[in-house]
C-alpha cells in the first residue's frame, strides 16, 4: 500500500479535462477580430463602417465604400498559463501557438442597401505538450503528452440600409462550428517501483447559427452610437469521451482503480447534448474629434448560463479605443480592454473548480493607406493572474498567470 510521498505523487497527477483548455469557454474576447477594430481594442460598435462591421455591429457597412474586401492573411496568437508551485515547488506551464486566418469579409452596394459575406475564427487553440518531470516527492518519473485543437469559426451574409439620415440597421447571420480534439496521456511511476498510467480522448463537433441584429445612430458628423445583440443556438452536437488506464499500486488517483497491471478496459461515453451559449449585447460610442482624431468606446454584456451543459456567470467586458491619422497615408491606433473570466472566484474547501483568471489587454497598430488599398501590421497582448485548482480530487489551490499574444498583418481593398 502506498503511504506518505507516494501518495503525494499519485495525488499529483493531474484532472483529464477539468482545465483542460487554455482559455477556451471560460472568455468570451481571446483573439480581436478585423485589422481596425483589433487597433482599437475591439471598440468599434459605434464605428463598424468597413467590411469587419459585418462581425461588430453590421448596421455600419451603410458606411463602406461600394466594393472593400477586408483580410487578416496572418495572424500569429500565442497564450499561455504558468500554474504556480504545482511540481514540488515548480510551476506547471502550458502553451499554444499558431498561425490563425482570422477574418475575410467583402461589402458591395446592392439597391438601397448593403450586402455581405464574412468569415471568422474568434477562438482558437492548439496546444502540444510533452513534459517529462522527475523531482516530485515519492516519484521517479512523470511523464504527460497532450494534444488539444479547439477552433470556433463564423461564416455567413450580412445586410443592412439606412432607416434615416441619423438611423441604420443591419443583420448579420452566421453559421457557427466548433471542432475541438483532446488527448491527454500521463505515466507516474513511484519510488518504490509501482506505477500508474492513464489516457483520455474527447472529441466534440458542434453547430449552429449566430444572428446578429444591429443598429447605428448618428445624430451629427462628429458623435455615433451603435448597438448589436447576438446569440448562438446550437442546432446539433456531436461528442465522444474515451478513457482507460492501468496500475499495479494498491492505491491510485481518482481516475483510475487498481487493475493489478493489467489495462482497464476503456471507457466509451458518446453524447449529442448541445450547449446553450449566453446572450451578448454591445453598446458602443464613437467621437470623431477632426478627420484626424477618432474615440471609441464598448462594452459588451452576456448574460449568465446555467445548464447541465454549459455553465457561466454573468461577464462585461470594456474597450476604448484612440484614432489618430499623421498624414493622409499613414494612421495609428491603440486600444485597451478586458477579457474577464465567466467562472466564479475560486473558494477555499471545494473541489475541481475551474480557473478564475480576469485579463486585462492592450492593442497597437498602425496604417498605410494608399488610393485604394491599405496595409494594417499590429499586436495585441493580454496578462493577468487568478486561482486554480487543478490537481483532481485536490482542495489545494494554485496561483496562476495567464497570457497572449497576437501579431497579425492585414489588407483591404476597395473599388
Amino acid at each position: 500500500m502506498t503511504t506518505g510521498n507516494n501518495k503525494t505523487a499519485l495525488a499529483v497527477v493531474l484532472t483529464m479535462l477539468h482545465g483542460s483548455a487554455l482559455a477556451d469557454d471560460l472568455h468570451y474576447n481571446n483573439i480581436l477580430i478585423g485589422d481596425r477594430a483589433s487597433g482599437l481594442g475591439g471598440a468599434y460598435t459605434a464605428i463598424s463602417d468597413d467590411a469587419t462591421g459585418m462581425y461588430y455591429n453590421p448596421a455600419g457597412i451603410v458606411y463602406t465604400e461600394n466594393l472593400q474586401l477586408s483580410a487578416s492573411a496572418n495572424a500569429y496568437y500565442k497564450s499561455e498559463l504558468v500554474y504556480k508551485d504545482v511540481l514540488n515547488g515548480g510551476d506547471w506551464k502550458r502553451k499554444s501557438d499558431n498561425l490563425v486566418p482570422n477574418y475575410f469579409g467583402m461589402t458591395t452596394k446592392l439597391g438601397d442597401g448593403y450586402v455581405g459575406f464574412s468569415y471568422a475564427v474568434p477562438d482558437f487553440e492548439n496546444e502540444d505538450q510533452d513534459s517529462k518531470f522527475t523531482n516530485i516527492p515519492g516519484a521517479s518519473l512523470f511523464v504527460i503528452n497532450l494534444i488539444n485543437n479547439d477552433e470556433t469559426t463564423k461564416i455567413g451574409p450580412s445586410y443592412a440600409r439606412k432607416l434615416s439620415d441619423e438611423w441604420d440597421i443591419g443583420i448579420t447571420l452566421y453559421w457557427h462550428q466548433r471542432d475541438r480534439d483532446l488527448t491527454n496521456n500521463q505515466f507516474i511511476r513511484l519510488d518504490n517501483g509501482l506505477y500508474e498510467w492513464q489516457n483520455v480522448f474527447f472529441k466534440t463537433s458542434e453547430s449552429g447559427f449566430e444572428p446578429i441584429i444591429g443598429l447605428m445612430w448618428s445624430p451629427n458628423d462628429s458623435l455615433s452610437f451603435g448597438l448589436s445583440i447576438r446569440k448562438t443556438y446550437i442546432t446539433s452536437s456531436s461528442t465522444r469521451f474515451q478513457a482507460t488506464c492501468s496500475s499495479n499500486a494498491a492505491q491510485t488517483s481518482s481516475q483510475c482503480t487498481p487493475t493489478g497491471g493489467s489495462p482497464k478496459d476503456p471507457t466509451i461515453t458518446n453524447s449529442s447534448k448541445k450547449r446553450d451559449l449566453p446572450l451578448n449585447v454591445r453598446f458602443g460610442v464613437a467621437y470623431f474629434q477632426s478627420a484626424k482624431l477618432l474615440y471609441s468606446a464598448d462594452i459588451s454584456y452576456f448574460e449568465s448560463v446555467d445548464s447541465d451543459t454549459f455553465e457561466a456567470e454573468e461577464v462585461i467586458n470594456y474597450a476604448l479605443g484612440v484614432e489618430y491619422y499623421f498624414s493622409p497615408l499613414w494612421a495609428i491606433r491603440g486600444g485597451l480592454y478586458t477579457n474577464n473570466t465567466n467562472t466564479p472566484n475560486v473558494s477555499s474547501g471545494s473541489l475541481n473548480q475551474r480557473d478564475h483568471v480576469d485579463l486585462t489587454g492592450i492593442s497597437l497598430s498602425i496604417s498605410r493607406f494608399s488610393e485604394t488599398s491599405s496595409v494594417t501590421l499590429g499586436f495585441a497582448a493580454t496578462s493577468g493572474d487568478g486561482e486554480a485548482q487543478i490537481v483532481t480530487g485536490s482542495s489545494q489551490i494554485q496561483d496562476v498567470d495567464q497570457t497572449s499574444q497576437t501579431v497579425y498583418l492585414s489588407t483591404a481593398y476597395n473599388f
